[in-house]
């Protein structure tokens, strides 16, 4: 009925607004950067490109979801993403790590991160205290 209908519409409105926001953030990369650091264009370029392509991927992965909670789930981490990009001033993505007993610090699944280097991991933060 018009009740899903309208929730959908919404739905399309909040994506379109992510991507732009996406879009926007690299289109001004540069500028964002050097408000408080100094990075040399070809480094930035690359970033910018990497921005653009993570953002038509990830609209293409989810182009045909239909689930109305498959898609909030989406768009809400794509938001989020965007905050941290814009936070840390890195595009790429952040791994999760916890503390162990030793208060070391180690990845979640004990391996070596050099080896999951540029890999996306979707993995929840949670604190040992055992």
């Amino acid at each position: 009925g018009i009740k899903v209908w309208v929730k959908m519409e919404v739905l399309r409105r909040d994506a379109r607004h992510v991507v732009r926001r996406a879009l926007r953030m690299a289109r001004d990369w540069k500028q964002i950067v050097r408000k408080r650091e100094e990075r040399d264009d070809e480094k930035l370029e690359k970033e910018i490109v990497y921005i653009r392509s993570e953002v038509r991927s990830t609209v293409e992965a989810n182009r045909n979801l239909t689930s109305y909670s498959q898609i909030r789930e989406v768009i809400q981490n794509s938001n989020d993403r965007v905050d941290l990009i814009l936070h840390y001033r890195i595009p790429y993505p952040r791994y999760h790590y916890v503390y162990d007993e030793t208060r070391e610090l180690q990845h979640v699944d004990g391996s070596n991160c050099m080896e999951l280097e540029g890999h996306i991991l979707d993995i929840p933060v949670s604190h040992s205290r055992t």
